[in-house]
């Protein structure tokens, strides 16, 4: 499901349970870098969503968000 013009709900799914809430605010914002640059924005396996498990297991911050 498109979330925008240049990104898809997919791309910020978390790769172990599918969670995929996106910040509106970051939304905006990564569609200006893509307009600004005219180069796509490329989000890393693990970097968009991540529910708890996941998060712990890629070491991440246990106060992420």
């Amino acid at each position: 499901m498109k979330l925008s013009t240049y990104f898809d709900r997919c791309e910020f799914a978390c790769p172990c349970c599918g969670i995929d809430t996106v910040d509106a605010g970051l939304l905006k914002l990564l569609e200006g870098v893509r307009e600004h640059f005219d180069q796509p924005v490329i989000i890393s396996i693990g970097g968009g969503c991540r529910c708890p498990a996941y998060n712990a297991k890629a070491d991440g911050s246990p106060r992420s968000q």
